[in-house]
């Protein structure tokens, strides 16, 4: 619900398909999946974000600058594993970029992910974490301390913010946490 504003909501594939084949580069569409095969369901919806990457390389804005397509994957923890990327996942997340796809992938448990999104991210955004697990991992992921993740303060809506271009760390929040 969060990403209906200004979009086509559509929760099945085929319908899907049909808006993406048109190929219309400021279409906003929100894919909401029924769930009843929920791991089919996003490896087609993978499928058709790719395919659809891959259609835009040739669209210029007015200015020349390629087009972008930003793509944003909710509760990534439900679809993967913690191991490597399923294939048109893992597509999505190595090729996208060359095909000026942004892609935007959250979890609220980041030790339920696959190695393969982490690994090609360019940006990490970590807000409050619930159980040690996780905290560990954001830790792993960060170069930070324990301390500096778990004791992010939801209420004030602290976050931690790495650069993995150039390793730049930044905080924010109603009273940014001091690292």
């Amino acid at each position: 619900q969060q990403y209906e504003r200004g979009c086509i909501v559509v929760s099945d594939i085929p319908t899907l398909a049909k808006l993406v084949r048109k190929n219309e580069r400021k279409l906003r569409i929100s894919y909401q999946p029924c769930r009843k095969d929920r791991q089919k369901e996003f490896l087609e919806f993978c499928l058709i974000a790719f395919c659809f990457c891959e259609a835009g390389l040739t669209h210029r804005n007015a200015d020349k600058t390629p087009v972008k397509t930003c793509v944003v994957v909710e509760e990534l923890a439900s679809v993967t594993t913690c191991g490597k990327a399923p294939t048109e996942w893992g597509d999505l997340v190595r090729m996208g970029l060359k095909r000026n796809m942004w892609l935007y992938a959250v979890t609220q448990r980041p030790v339920e992910i696959d190695k393969t999104t982490v690994g090609n991210c360019s940006q990490i955004h970590c807000c409050g974490v619930q159980t040690p697990d996780d905290a560990e991992r954001m830790r792993k992921y960060m170069g930070l301390t324990y301390d500096n993740i778990f004791n992010l303060v939801r209420e004030d809506k602290q976050f931690i913010h790495k650069n993995c271009i150039n390793g730049s760390i930044s905080v924010g929040g109603i009273r940014p946490p001091v690292l």
